[in-house]
C-alpha cells in the first residue's frame, strides 16, 4: 500500500473515532433530558423534551456519518494510484538569474519572429557577466550611460536593446513635451543626509528643529501635509468661493437698479449710501471683506481667480496677479493678506461681540489677530525698539488664550503667542512663543496652529463658540481623508 493510502486510512479512522464519541455524548444528553422530563412539570418538562428532541436529531445524523465511514471502500487499482502520483504538482527548480537575463536579451534581440539568430553561449555569458557585476551603479554622467549601453552590444556590433534616440539631454520636468518621456535623464546624487518623512517641514537646521512648534507638539510631516490640504479646501469651500459668488450676485442686482454702482469699482462710502433695503443689508455684510486694501477692484478680481479652482491652486503666498495690464506690485495685497483678512472677517460674523473690547471692536480680528502695524505702538509702550526683529509676546486679554501675530507683511510671516495654562492656575499670566518655519507654508500653518492649540487646550472652543461639528466645523481640517 502506498504512503498516500495509509494517510487517507488514518484520517478516516480518526474521523470514525470522533464520530463515535459524539454519538455517545448526544445519547447521554438525550437520555438525561428524558429522565429529567419525567421528574419535572410545566415549563421545565417541555424544555427537557425539546432538548431531547434536538440532540436526538444530532444523534441520528452522527449515526449516519459513522455508518458511511464504516463501510469499506473498494480498493483502487495500482494504475490509478500511479496516475494520481503523476498528477501531483512538481516543485519547479530554482530559476537561474543568468538564464532568465539571457532569455530576455534573446527576446529583445529578435527583430523578426520568423527569423532566429544564433549566438554563441560564450559571447552571451561574457556580456551578461559584465552587467551583473554592478547592477545598481548610478548613471551620473554621459560617459556612464555610454558604458552601460555598450554592455548590451554583442560581438556583431548590434545592440540587444532598443537604441535610445541620440538627442540633446533635457530636463524631466517638462512633462508637456511628450517625446521627453522616452529620453534618458541624468540621475541626481542622493542627499548625504536622508530626509525623514515623519518630520515636519524645513527642519534641516538644528536651531530650527529645536524651535519648531510642530516638532515640539509631535506632529509629523505627513499629518501637516494632510492638514494643510484640508485647510485650503475648507477655506475655498466655505469662504472664498461663496464670497465671490455673493459679490457677483450683488453686482448683478445693482446693475439692474443702479448701473453705475458696482462692488470693486465704487468706493466704500458710496456703497454705504445705497438706499435699497435689501441690497444695503447685503452690501454692509460684504464691506468688511473689502477693507483688505485700498484698491477694491484688484481684490474682487483676485478673489474670482482664487475661487475658480479648488484647493486654492492659484494661491501665491508672497504675491498676486497682474492687474489692468500691469504686473503685481506691493501696492496690492498679497494672497496671504487676502486669505488672513477674509478668514478673520468670516470668524467675526460667527462669533459674539466682546463688550469689554469696545463698541467697534471685532470679535476675532481685533483680539486673535495681532497686526505688525498696530504692534509698533505697543512696542514703544513696552520700551522695545519698534524695529526689533525679535519675536515677543504682547499683552492681550486673558480671554484670548491663543493669538496669531503678524511678524512682517513683506514677506508674510506669522508666529503664535500662547497663554501658559499651567502658570495661569497659579494666577500667573505668561505667554509662550510658538514658532514654525518661515516661507510659503508659514501663513497657513499659523491658522492651523491656532486651531490646533484651541482644540488641544481650550476644549475646541473660541469665545464660547464650538469649532467642532456642532459649531463652525473648523476642526474637521484635522481629520484624515
Amino acid at each position: 500500500m502506498s504512503r498516500s493510502a495509509n494517510t487517507i486510512k488514518h484520517q478516516e479512522s480518526t474521523k470514525l473515532v470522533l464520530c463515535v464519541l459524539r454519538i455517545a455524548l448526544y445519547g447521554v444528553i438525550v437520555v438525561s433530558s428524558l429522565v429529567f422530563a419525567s421528574f419535572l412539570n410545566g415549563y421545565w418538562d417541555r424544555l427537557s423534551l425539546y432538548v431531547a428532541g434536538l440532540f436526538g436529531i444530532f444523534f441520528l445524523s452522527e449515526v449516519m456519518v459513522a455508518i458511511s465511514l464504516g463501510i469499506p471502500k473498494p480498493p483502487s487499482s495500482p494504475k490509478k494510484e500511479q496516475e494520481q502520483e503523476l498528477a501531483k504538482p512538481v516543485i519547479a527548480p530554482t530559476i537561474d538569474l543568468r538564464d532568465h537575463t539571457r532569455a530576455i536579451a534573446a527576446c529583445l534581440k529578435r527583430s523578426d519572429p520568423n527569423k532566429r539568430e544564433t549566438r554563441s553561449p560564450a559571447s552571451l555569458n561574457s556580456s551578461l557577466r559584465h552587467r551583473i557585476k554592478s547592477p545598481h551603479k548610478p548613471l551620473n554622467t554621459e560617459r556612464d550611460l555610454e558604458e552601460y549601453l555598450q554592455s548590451f552590444v554583442g560581438p556583431d556590433n548590434k545592440s540587444t536593446l532598443i537604441a535610445p534616440p541620440k538627442e540633446v539631454w533635457q530636463s524631466p520636468i517638462r512633462f508637456s513635451d511628450y517625446p521627453n518621456k522616452f529620453k534618458f535623464q541624468l540621475s541626481k546624487t542622493p542627499p548625504s543626509k536622508p530626509i525623514n518623512p515623519l518630520l515636519p517641514f524645513d527642519t534641516s537646521g538644528a536651531e530650527e528643529t529645536s524651535t519648531n512648534a510642530w516638532i515640539q507638539l509631535g506632529v509629523t510631516n505627513r499629518e501637516l501635509n494632510n492638514w494643510q490640504l484640508n485647510l485650503r479646501s475648507h477655506l475655498w469651500t466655505c469662504i472664498v468661493s461663496p464670497l465671490s459668488t455673493e459679490i457677483d450676485r450683488i453686482n448683478k442686482e445693482l446693475k439692474a437698479v443702479l448701473p453705475d454702482v458696482q462692488i470693486g469699482k465704487t468706493s466704500i462710502s458710496d456703497l454705504q449710501m445705497v438706499s435699497n433695503t435689501h441690497l444695503s443689508q447685503d452690501i454692509r455684510r460684504v464691506i468688511p471683506y473689502l477693507e483688505v486694501g485700498s484698491n477694491h477692484g484688484y481684490f474682487v478680481q483676485r478673489l474670482r481667480t482664487l475661487a475658480q479652482e479648488g484647493y486654492l491652486s492659484s494661491y501665491i503666498w508672497n504675491g498676486g496677479e497682474d492687474y489692468n495690464g500691469q504686473k503685481w506690485s506691493k501696492q496690492y495685497p498679497t494672497d496671504t493678506a487676502i486669505l488672513i483678512h477674509i478668514f478673520s472677517c468670516w470668524m467675526d460674523n460667527h462669533m459674539p461681540p466682546d463688550p469689554s473690547a469696545g463698541p467697534d471692536a471685532r470679535a476675532f480680528t481685533n483680539r486673535f489677530i495681532l497686526r505688525a502695524k498696530s504692534l509698533v505702538k505697543q512696542k514703544e509702550k513696552m520700551k522695545i525698539n519698534p524695529n526689533s526683529k525679535k519675536k515677543i509676546a504682547f499683552p492681550v486679554s486673558v480671554r484670548v488664550p491663543v493669538s496669531v501675530v503678524e511678524f512682517s507683511e513683506d514677506p508674510p510671516e506669522y508666529y503664535i503667542q500662547h497663554l501658559d495654562q499651567e502658570k495661569l492656575k497659579n494666577n500667573e499670566i505668561e505667554y509662550q512663543i510658538k514658532k514654525f518655519p518661515a516661507g510659503r507654508y508659514n501663513p497657513l500653518q499659523g491658522i492651523l496652529l491656532l486651531l490646533y492649540l484651541l482644540k488641544k487646550e481650550n476644549y475646541g472652543e473660541i469665545a464660547g463658540v464650538s469649532l467642532g461639528p456642532a459649531g463652525l466645523n473648523l476642526l474637521s481640517v484635522f481629520n484624515e481623508k
